[in-house]
């Protein structure tokens, strides 16, 4: 999964990432010009996950290692 999160206010901040109904596993995410974080996620089961955001936009990238 990939996208681009908007930052409006233009200020630095953590936004929450929801994530529901993918397959089970571990994931790498990718935001911006953080290090990729290791994810698992469960089935059936909600991950929120803390993203933080810098500047206009910043590209996302969820996908399998």
């Amino acid at each position: 999964m990939r996208f681009i999160l908007e930052n409006r206010s233009g200020d630095p901040h953590t936004t929450r990432l929801r994530l529901k109904g993918f397959p089970p596993g571990v994931y790498v995410l990718k935001s911006g010009r953080r290090s990729p974080a290791r994810v698992v996620l469960a089935p059936g089961r909600e991950t929120v996950l803390p993203v933080l955001v810098e500047g206009a936009e910043q590209p996302v990238v969820l996908r399998r290692p």
